[in-house]
């Protein structure tokens, strides 16, 4: 198989094996649902469903389920903006830092399993790598694709 058959292939591969492993290693969570605390927690500040939405590289609907999830969970609590009332804003609760910190060893160790043999080097390229695909990507979405 050439090599850009490979890459294609090894994508979906990789994006089903890594959601299938981390639903198994995370507690309550799902990887998605895992991945958009993570965001989260990364944020600056409570995001509205549109800005994470943009963030995460998917759909509002998409977002709000999960979203509606985490909520019943007690890992989020959605409240509409104070200055617009038409926006949600997503505020993490005390419950997900807690979860957070109770994981913490677990995700470090998860990661450095899933990147063990790669060399610094070797991680840097394969970011760089994959930050360009996802931008080739996003100029296929648009209209003058």
């Amino acid at each position: 198989m050439d090599a850009e058959h490979l890459v294609f292939g090894g994508v979906f591969a990789v994006a089903n094996r890594l959601q299938r492993a981390l639903d198994a290693a995370m507690p309550e969570l799902t990887a998605k649902q895992w991945w958009l605390l993570v965001m989260l927690q990364t944020s600056p500040g409570p995001p509205t469903l549109t800005e994470l939405a943009e963030t995460a590289d998917t759909s509002h609907q998409n977002i709000r389920q999960i979203l509606d999830r985490l909520e019943a969970k007690g890992f989020v609590r959605l409240a509409p903006d104070e200055e617009d009332a038409r926006a949600t804003r997503i505020h993490i609760t005390a419950k997900a830092h807690r979860w957070g910190a109770d994981t913490d060893a677990e995700a470090r160790r998860f990661m450095s399993a899933m990147y063990r043999g790669l060399t610094p080097t070797e991680l840097d390229a394969l970011g760089k790598g994959l930050a360009l695909l996802h931008s080739n990507l996003s100029r296929l979405d648009g209209p003058s694709a």
